[in-house]
């Protein structure tokens, strides 16, 4: 029998580190889109609120400005490492 395996590029299952609140300071993973490959080297700036849900505001290492988009929870995760 064939084990059901999770249609994402990445070995990590996406819920099983879903993020549910990161802070500023930590690392996360982020991605442009949904059916995007996750991208590693990304800290969190600042959290808002949105509309409906939370907007992170991150910045890539060694960048010294923030992405100037908030991006909903769905597209950042926290960095396994």
């Amino acid at each position: 029998m064939e084990v059901n395996r999770p249609c994402h590029p990445d070995p990590v299952t996406p819920a099983a580190t879903a993020v549910a609140a990161v802070s500023p300071g930590e690392e996360v993973l982020v991605r442009c889109h949904d059916t995007c490959a996750w991208m590693p080297g990304f800290v969190v700036e600042r959290v808002e609120a949105l509309a409906s849900e939370v907007g992170y505001i991150v910045r890539r290492h060694g960048h010294p400005r923030p992405l100037p988009t908030p991006l909903p929870a769905r597209l950042i995760r926290r960095s396994p490492v």
